[in-house]
């Protein structure tokens, strides 16, 4: 659902900073026409990344998410624009100091999908299925090639059929959609928000159930970054902010800060309402799962009421998840919480 602020921001244009990916210009377009809803006049940035220029490593290897945001903060700091928009999960989750986020949109799918090669019927899946939970994935073909940059989905994949091969690819999503139809792959995986806004059709697809395809912590949302020291437009932006994604996702980020990680970890976080209580709209089920390179994955699903402190919900599933250790695993990653 929509939000918008009730009135026009007076001090006059708002420029929006932006990666120049048919995606990334959605996201820019999209908050174009809500603020243009208010009255507010509105003009967009294209702004190119290192993470869009270095497309053939994992973002593990090249300096994390901060790759996506860098070039878009530095043409804040030089006032060329006022806010820019980012997919939040590529934002890190320590923002340097003149950083802030000034609104959490209404979140969008927080799912991953998986998109089959169009020209080789490779993947063994079987029967009309919107989405597969990890008994489908079992039954894939072997030695099948599905392609993903990141780290948790590889591991999720690889935890559940041992002998599913993965490579790296990174770049736009029409991009990535051409090299699948070019390859020898079975398929490739996508955050499903992406391919729900850009309204990608005429490809097998299916979402990888999120109760078991843990997604990474703040899929699926848009944040909107300025600079702290703008108070008039921050507080002014804060109106197009959803309070529910605000809260989940910032409940999802502190967990993955607490583990003392970015995109370097294979590292899932997923808060919801929880539909198996008894008044789902006053409890959260959150979910957190992690593994190490050798496929040792711990993960954990508990219910809390809405009403407890985001500090204890993260402390809570910290503690389930360093008694199933968790310890072991980040000595194992070599990362220090």
């Amino acid at each position: 659902m929509e939000k918008l602020p009730s009135n026009a921001y007076t001090p006059g244009i708002i420029r929006i900073a932006t990666r120049g990916s048919t995606l990334a210009l959605w996201q820019a377009n999209y908050l174009k026409s809500l603020i243009e809803k208010t009255g507010t006049k509105v003009s967009i940035v294209v702004i190119k990344t290192t993470g869009d220029r270095v497309q053939n490593r994992f973002l593990s290897e090249i300096g994390g998410k901060g790759l996506f945001t860098k070039e878009l903060e530095e043409s804040l700091l030089a006032r060329e624009t006022d806010v820019a928009i980012h997919s939040l999960k590529d934002v890190p989750t320590n923002l340097s100091k003149p950083f802030t986020l000034g609104a959490i949109l209404p979140r969008h799918s927080p799912s991953d999908i998986l998109i089959a090669n169009p020209k080789k019927n490779l993947l063994g899946v079987k029967g009309e299925m919107k989405s597969l939970d990890a008994n489908a994935v079992k039954g894939f073909a072997p030695n099948i090639t599905i392609a993903t940059g990141s780290l948790r989905r590889i591991a999720l994949l690889k935890n559940t059929r041992g002998n599913v091969q993965t490579l790296a690819i990174r770049g736009n999503v029409d991009t990535r959609l051409k090299k699948l139809e070019d390859s020898p792959w079975a398929g490739i995986i996508l955050a499903k928000a992406s391919v729900d806004r850009l309204g990608i059709t005429g490809y097998p697809m299916w979402e990888l159930d999120p109760n078991w395809f843990t997604p990474a912590p703040g899929q699926g949302a848009l944040a909107l970054e300025v600079l702290t020291e703008n108070h008039e437009l921050r507080e002014w932006l804060s109106g197009f902010s959803c309070p529910e994604t605000h809260r989940a996702i910032t409940i999802e980020r502190n967990l993955l800060q607490a583990v003392g990680g970015d995109c370097t970890l294979p590292f899932g976080s997923w808060v919801r309402d929880d539909q198996t209580a008894e008044s789902p709209s006053t409890h959260y089920q959150v979910s957190a799962f992690i593994s190490d390179e050798s496929g040792h994955e711990i993960s954990v699903t508990k219910s809390y009421e809405k009403s407890v402190a985001d500090s204890q919900i993260t402390s809570g599933i910290m503690m389930i998840l360093k008694e199933k250790g968790l310890e072991k695993i980040l000595s194992n990653l070599k990362v220090s919480p």
